[in-house]
C-alpha cells in the first residue's frame, strides 16, 4: 500500500484509498482492506451526485465490491480490474 493511500470508513467496513485522476464520472481508485490486502484498482463509475473531487474522508463502507459515500453516492468498478 503506497504511503499516500488515506484510510476512509468506519469500523471493519472501513478502507485505504487513494484517489487518482478523473474523467467526466469515471475516477481512479486504489481500495485496500485494514491488512493492507488489495481490494479493487482501477476505473470506478460514481453513481449519484456529481463530485468535483473524491476524499476519503467522504467513504462510509466498503460494501459488495463498491464504495458507499456519506451522502449516498456509490463508486462502483468499472469494466475488467485487478482484484
Amino acid at each position: 500500500m503506497p504511503p499516500d493511500a488515506k484510510w476512509g470508513g468506519e469500523g471493519k467496513r472501513g478502507v485505504f484509498l487513494k484517489v487518482g485522476s478523473h474523467q467526466g464520472t469515471l475516477w481512479q481508485l486504489e481500495v485496500w482492506d485494514r491488512q493492507g490486502q488489495v481490494l479493487k484498482a482501477g476505473s470506478f463509475r460514481l453513481r449519484g451526485f456529481a463530485k468535483a473531487r473524491i476524499v476519503p474522508d467522504e467513504v462510509l463502507a466498503w460494501e459488495n465490491g463498491a464504495l458507499h459515500l456519506k451522502d449516498g453516492t456509490w463508486l462502483v468498478p468499472e469494466g475488467p480490474m485487478a482484484p
